[in-house]
């Protein structure tokens, strides 16, 4: 959702300088207009600079080990982490989609049927190394 917000922000700041460049605003306004937009663009983004990596993984929390109890430590600030979260019911909308068992069971060392596999699967086909066509 921030690439759309980026995205906005661009538009604006063209309109910005195109009503400067034609007179409509003068150059004070066009520096306050694009600051106050750059800055709450940087606080925005700024704000996953906040999270750090723990080094805990869901068994740490399931296990309340030393490293769970730092994590928790760490995240304070930022309230309680839910629960489906850390039993791994719930999944971000933005996570990357789990390897699914067909996607695994490509044999990376026979490359003779690599090409029939990749089209029957949809994947994109990677030539073994050192068969470089000759021109």
């Amino acid at each position: 959702k921030a690439v759309y917000l980026l995205t906005a922000y661009d538009e604006l700041v063209r309109r910005i300088l195109l009503a400067s460049h034609v007179g409509l605003i003068d150059n004070n306004a066009k520096g306050q207009w694009l600051d106050e937009g750059a800055a709450i663009l940087r606080r925005l983004f700024g704000l996953s600079q906040r999270y750090k990596f723990s080094g805990a993984s869901r068994g740490d929390f399931a296990a309340k080990n030393a490293r769970a109890e730092q994590a928790r430590e760490m995240y304070a600030p930022f309230g309680e982490i839910p629960q489906d979260i850390l039993e791994g019911t719930q999944r971000s909308k933005f996570a990357p989609a789990l390897a699914t068992a067909s996607a695994l069971t490509l044999d990376d060392d026979d490359h003779e049927d690599s090409f029939e596999e990749a089209i029957t699967l949809g994947l994109p086909h990677q030539d073994p190394l050192g068969t470089e066509s000759e021109e």
